[in-house]
């Protein structure tokens, strides 16, 4: 589960076409100084995978007012397609990250 809490700050009333929150998640292969030589010829051939891929709607389209608006959220984490998400991970020469990204739709003024 990703949680936490959107905060916007406006002067003035901002009127928006929604708010959405979109999280990626990815599995890297990193090496350690000690290991450079072993895993060098494979390391450079990696890719990061992505294990993690979807957007969530968690306002729709209307006005925050002036001043501070929080939103909070939680966002349950799936894997994409038929990867299993795990609780936690053992082991070594592996970086996992799951960033949640914010993304308002303003309205356009023509």
């Amino acid at each position: 589960m990703l949680s936490g809490v959107v905060v916007i700050f406006g002067k003035d009333p901002i009127q928006h076409q929604g708010v959405s929150l979109t999280a990626e998640g990815t599995v890297n292969l990193q090496l350690s100084a000690k290991s450079v030589g072993v895993f060098e010829a494979f390391y450079n051939s990696v890719k990061p995978i992505q294990i993690i891929s979807s957007t969530m709607e968690m306002v729709k389209p209307g006005k925050f007012p002036s001043g501070k608006t929080e939103i909070p959220f939680e966002f349950p984490l799936q894997g994409k397609g038929s990867k299993v998400l795990y609780e936690t991970y053992h082991g070594v020469f592996v970086s996992i990250q799951v960033r949640g990204r914010p993304i308002v739709a303003m309205a356009t003024q023509l």
